[in-house]
């Protein structure tokens, strides 16, 4: 059932990506129902760069200031 949850959560991010959205807590929820167990290694280091990017645009930003 993980995997399934798993995939649908990495279909999503993919989705809001393709539209320009960014949610930096489905990335974090995805790395952790993942927990290394069912994305290929390419993919979840997709996710670990998109969330270190966010992190850096949000980082100092007084605009995102409330997101983390």
């Amino acid at each position: 059932m993980l995997r399934v949850i798993t995939f649908a959560l990495n279909a999503a991010s993919q989705s809001c990506k393709t539209r320009g959205t960014h949610c930096q807590a489905l990335l974090e929820l995805l790395l952790e129902m993942d927990a290394g167990r069912y994305l290929d290694g390419q993919a979840r280091k997709n996710v670990e760069v998109e969330i270190t990017n966010f992190a850096q645009v949000c980082d100092g930003h007084p605009s995102y200031s409330h997101i983390r």
